[in-house]
């Protein structure tokens, strides 16, 4: 179970049996007090009879108790929310819960983010047992939308990032279009959060194109994202006279980000490197290509890039920060760390 199932199993398991769920609208049940009746009596010499006091218990229902099944959660879907008009209000830091039970089942939303803060957006049903593979669509009522398929390691699904304070509708259903009245249960929850990473600086606009590309120190770590539009970060760094080996380190998917990044590599006169990379990617019948575009790990899940190049010193390199869908808004962010290490 990855993160983001263990703390939705961990802190937002529904309440026990017995216990009172907060739904919206819901009226309070109050406080009941059972007082025992007095009596009196003449006292009395000590019987021989080993008779058991055989007096029945009260067990009437106060009137007016709510003796109904448990919620499944703190706030259960109310159907028909298949419809953006028809959405659900889920509070933050309150656990939802719903079931896509037919096929092509989409459920809505919505929350209201009210103040700039780091935010998860997490869906959880593997995680609870279930088999939904489900998929994570967030829609700031002023931004544009992010999804989310699955996870590293999973296929539930969670966003984080800087959200600005909005109205958000969030959308979850089943990646093929699956459904059924069970095994397709869902929990969902929005919570303030941390930054899951630091850095040292941000990135500075514009660095849209080659000319404007930022200078980086050699161990630095910066910020940055995609929320200008169709958007290529551009940044250069300078290697010293000898052989050294540039690293860029993107982190992003695996903290929560919506980005899928990629990095091209370029010297001084804008061309590609390596040189002879092939910048229109390498199919299975070219085993000597090298691609010119950087993505992440090929196996699993993984989508955070790595470049490394060996430069023989004394030039600047220059690259470039690319969203691989040419996606954009808040939700699309990314660390980068630059290092450069002599032989």
């Amino acid at each position: 179970m990855n993160e983001i199932a263990v703390e939705a199993a961990q802190r937002y398991a529904g309440p026990s049996v017995g216990s009172c769920c907060l739904v919206r609208n819901a009226i309070t049940v109050g406080v009941w007090a059972v007082l025992a009746a007095g009596c009196s009596c003449q006292p009395e010499l000590p019987s021989n009879s080993n008779d058991d006091d055989t007096t029945p218990e009260d067990t009437a229902v106060p009137q007016g108790l709510d003796t109904g099944p448990t919620p499944p959660c703190e706030v259960p879907e109310v159907e028909d929310n298949g419809s953006p008009s028809d959405a659900n209000l889920l509070p933050m830091e309150v656990v939802g819960c719903g079931r896509l039970q037919e096929t092509a089942d989409f459920d809505y939303w919505e929350t209201t983010v009210p103040a700039d803060a780091w935010v998860r957006f997490a869906v959880v049903s593997r995680g609870l047992g279930a088999i939904a593979d489900v998929h994570l669509l967030v829609l700031p009522d002023g931004g544009v939308a992010a999804n989310r398929e699955d996870d590293e390691g999973t296929t539930d699904a969670s966003l984080l990032f800087p959200a600005s304070a909005d109205d958000y509708l969030i959308t979850v259903s089943e990646q093929n279009f699956s459904g059924d009245e069970e095994r397709f249960e869902y929990e969902l929850v929005v919570s303030t959060s941390k930054a899951p990473l630091d850095w040292d600086r941000f990135e500075v606009e514009p660095n849209d194109d080659f000319a404007g590309a930022l200078e980086v120190v050699a161990g630095e770590v910066l910020f940055g994202d995609m929320r200008g539009g169709i958007d290529n970060d551009w940044y250069k760094v300078d290697v010293p006279s000898g052989k050294h080996t540039l690293t860029v380190t993107v982190e992003a998917f695996a903290y929560g980000s919506a980005g899928n990044f990629s990095l091209w590599l370029y010297d001084q006169g804008q061309s590609l490197l390596p040189p002879g990379c092939d910048p229109d990617g390498c199919g299975a019948g070219q085993p000597n290509c090298v691609p010119c575009e950087v993505f992440g790990p090929p196996a699993g899940f993984a989508r955070d890039p790595v470049l490394e190049y060996e430069s023989l010193g004394s030039e600047t390199l220059y690259w470039r920060v690319a969203e691989f869908e040419s996606k954009f808004g808040e939700a699309y962010w990314y660390t980068m760390r630059v290092d450069v290490e002599g032989a």
